[in-house]
């Protein structure tokens, strides 16, 4: 090998050290960096100087002309990548459903004593206080007013569900915007990493912000990732492309005629409705649909049972002042129900008498001093009437409410298992990818030592130059 080889040698050695350290600085510059995969310079031997066959002169065919760096690579194992995307889907599901369990509890109040079961309860006492003393117009007053205090908790507890349940339509809108948004800036990264592909580069830094923004992605909604031949990702949502290649096909959230104009979601491009698994997104709409929708059919169901029975009976009773046929409770469904003005403000109406027999009135039978409708009223409350004659409307008011409970503490419960194991499967993908401060300070004096190496083999060739030079002049 010539002495000026030796030079190019040196000189690509310098080369070379150099940009392992840049990479080592680069490396801890990030290590606090959300998303960072660490970077490695890949040193390689350089292509070797071959000796030509007619011209050998017993040396060795190929003489090595010193390293060179091939590439820039990220350390990461895409199948740890995989699977934080598959869990972080799934923890956003239980992690939404927790949620919106919670904001439910907080609206029926239980247990407590403002609650629907208590103020239910707290009616029948009135009734049975009313039978003991059924000319008292102070304890009828009591029950008029427990009767109002029970409408106005049906009407509070429907109606802060009704509101819930808009917020949460307005949410998937938002979300589906949101998840738009980032299938963009996806397309918009792929066509930067294929062009800085195509230039033989390794944009790093892109695909760990396209890594990151997937990942925000897979909490929102189930995703599938897919690499190409050129690099870029095409990320698909139930069988339909949200991203392929620089291109998006994005999610429309629509008021559907069959869903009481609630906001239903299909592709654009084709109109095919989105396929949702997993994510908060479908969390959203289970907690919109399944959550407070049903729950308030379930409260109107009490609301018109009770309003039907109690009417029924309170029609064929009398008042002190000898009046019947009122109906005691007015308005269909919970979220409407109240009691009847004209009990209201005369409270002698209210029907606490039975003083007919077989369809004739009994002159014997006063109002004044006669509870025999309230002892028919009082039997509701112990009378198998919901579920097809299984349970009464306290029973089935309160088999709901301990299933929200039960629901709520399975989401909090799988949430949090979920939430360890995408802390777990980081941690892993932290021990690869992640960087160690240690290791880079290693890196860095090693390198260092290789730099300083050939700068002094440099030296040393200048100073034999010298010496070469000086003899021949």
């Amino acid at each position: 090998m010539s002495n000026f080889a030796i030079f190019q040698t040196g000189l690509r050695s310098l080369r070379a050290h150099q940009q392992a350290l840049d990479t080592t600085a680069h490396n801890i510059a990030n290590a606090n960096t959300l998303g960072y995969a660490r970077q490695r310079a890949e040193m390689r031997t350089h292509r070797p100087m071959a000796m030509p066959a007619m011209n050998n002169n017993g040396q060795a065919g190929q003489m090595g002309t010193g390293i060179h760096i091939t590439e820039i690579t990220q350390i990461r194992d895409y199948f740890l990548d995989q699977q934080v995307r598959h869990e972080l889907s799934r923890k956003g599901t239980w992690d939404g459903e927790a949620e919106k369990l919670t904001r439910i509890e907080t609206f029926l109040n239980e247990p407590s004593g403002e609650g629907l079961a208590a103020t239910f309860s707290q009616f029948f006492k009135e009734l049975e206080a009313l039978s003991q003393y059924p000319e008292s117009t102070a304890t009828r007053q009591s029950v008029i007013e427990n009767g109002r205090m029970l409408a106005d908790t049906f009407n509070q507890v429907y109606n802060q569900l009704g509101t819930y349940r808009e917020d949460l339509n307005d949410s998937v809108e938002a979300r589906v915007l949101e998840i738009n948004t980032l299938g963009e800036r996806l397309a918009d990264l792929n066509a930067q990493i294929v062009r800085a592909k195509g230039y033989g580069d390794n944009p790093n830094d892109l695909m760990d912000q396209r890594q990151l923004i997937t990942e925000e992605l897979a909490e929102l909604v189930n995703i599938r990732v897919k690499e190409d031949n050129y690099g870029s990702w095409n990320i698909s949502i139930g069988g339909f492309h949200l991203v392929k290649g620089d291109s998006v096909h994005e999610i429309e959230a629509y008021e559907g005629e069959e869903n009481d104009g609630l906001f239903s979601l299909r592709w654009e491009h084709n109109g095919h409705p989105v396929t949702l698994q997993s994510g908060k997104v479908e969390a959203l709409i289970r907690g919109r649909d399944e959550y407070t929708g049903n729950f308030q059919e379930r409260l109107n169901n009490i609301a018109d049972t009770l309003r039907e029975e109690f009417n029924a009976l309170h029609r064929e009773g009398h008042g002190l002042d000898g009046s019947t046929g009122h109906d005691f409770f007015l308005g269909e469904g919970a979220g409407v129900i109240s009691v009847n003005p004209h009990i209201v403000e005369n409270r002698s109406a209210f029907a606490a008498a039975i003083i007919e027999e077989d369809g004739d009135v009994d002159p014997d039978l006063v109002p004044e001093g006669n509870a025999d409708n309230i002892f028919r009223m009082l039997e509701l409350r112990d009378e198998r009437i919901m579920e097809n004659g299984t349970a009464t409307m306290e029973d089935f008011y309160r088999s709901f409410t301990t299933e929200i409970g039960v629901l709520g503490q399975k989401a909090d419960r799988m949430g949090h298992n979920q939430e360890n194991l995408v802390s777990n499967i980081k941690k892993k993908r932290e021990e690869v990818s992640g960087v160690s401060l240690d290791e880079e300070m290693a890196n860095m004096i090693r390198f260092q030592h290789g730099y300083n190496a050939a700068s002094r083999l440099i030296s040393r060739m200048d100073e034999m130059m010298d010496s070469l030079i000086a003899m021949v002049r």
